[in-house]
């Protein structure tokens, strides 16, 4: 028993015991009594040159590259894996498979070709070669289905001429000529109308810059007078401005003399309330002096008065006690002597 594992652009075919037809998958466990075999869905590119022949019967040779390869669901490599793959064991689908493939692949792509080629006219051919292409992989594709293949992309060439044949080359010199001829038309009449449009830009581009001058005009006069009353404002406003301002000096003059007249009363108020302060200090001063100089006179008349009293008081008290004694002393001496 062994496990395998596929390529991320390949898938594993299994058949044998306990599957009923096959089993397509990516990884498995692969038992002694069953069978492996590996397929790639990566397309190829098929070259081929088919010969074909038109609906008037001529020939022409049609190059075309068709990228096909097996569609990624399980019913298309079922069918692939069944019909088309033609490998044995573990081998991968082989070059002698692929060949097959291809050779498949053209015999549809030939045979529907050649289907539609022989419905259609050269001209419809070489001139809607987008529905021939689309024409051609629907039906290819139709027939390819039940092989489980896709075409991816497909390339439809420049229709050539077969050997003996010369009408492609013809008719390309024709379309030259006609396209070279249609060229020098379309050139004239480019001329011509750019002639006519230049001559109607210029008469247009006068009138455009008449218009303009004579709206310029009007908006230079009506600038010049809006200039006018705006300078007329502007000045009036700087009048008022300027008197405003002189007023305001003048006020402001008016007011700092004022301010000056009563800072100077003020000052003066002050220098007579300080003079007179001063005064009065000093009368006080003098006054006081003088009252000091009264109080001590008067003190000393006092102290001089008073001793004088004392000393007048003092003799009339001796005097007194003189008297007392020789009043005693005459009334003892009286006593005495009677």
């Amino acid at each position: 028993m062994w496990y395998h594992v596929s390529d991320a652009n390949s898938y594993l075919v299994v058949t044998g015991g306990g599957i009923g037809d096959i089993k397509i998958v990516k990884k498995a466990w692969i038992l002694p009594w069953q069978k492996c075999s590996k397929i790639t869905i990566s397309p190829f590119d098929f070259e081929i040159t088919l010969q074909a022949m038109t609906i008037e019967k001529l020939n022409f040779s049609l190059p075309a590259v068709f990228t096909i390869g097996p569609d990624d669901n399980l019913e298309s490599l079922s069918k692939y894996a069944k019909i088309l793959t033609g490998s044995d064991g573990m081998r991968a689908a082989t070059s002698p498979g692929r060949d097959h493939v291809q050779q498949i692949v053209k015999g549809i792509i030939e045979g529907e070709t050649r289907v539609i080629v022989s419905g259609m006219t050269t001209e419809e051919i070489f001139k809607e070669r987008q529905v021939f292409k689309t024409a051609v992989i629907k039906n290819v594709q139709s027939e390819l289905n039940q092989f489980g293949l896709r075409i991816y992309n497909a390339n439809v060439k420049e229709l050539q001429d077969t050997n003996g044949s010369e009408y492609f080359k013809s008719l390309s010199r024709k379309a030259h000529e006609g396209a070279s001829n249609q060229a020098k038309v379309d050139v004239a009449n480019a001329k011509m109308l750019g002639n006519i449009g230049e001559a109607e830009k210029l008469g247009r581009t006068r009138q455009e810059i008449s218009k303009i001058d004579a709206q310029t005009a009007v908006l230079e006069t009506q600038r010049k007078s809006e200039k006018a009353q705006a300078d007329a404002q502007l000045a009036t406003t700087q009048i008022n401005l300027d008197m405003g301002i002189n007023l305001a000096r003048i006020q402001a003059e008016r007011q700092a003399d004022a301010k000056d007249s009563e800072l100077q009363r003020d000052v003066e108020v002050q220098r007579a309330q300080t003079e007179l302060e001063r005064r009065r200090a000093t009368d006080l001063v003098h006054a006081k002096i003088e009252r000091e100089s009264a109080q001590q006179k008067a003190d000393a008349r006092y102290y001089a008065e008073s001793k004088n009293a004392d000393g007048l008081l003092y003799k009339q008290q001796q005097d007194a006690d003189a008297r007392y004694n020789a009043t005693v002393k005459d009334t003892d001496a009286q006593v005495y002597r009677e």
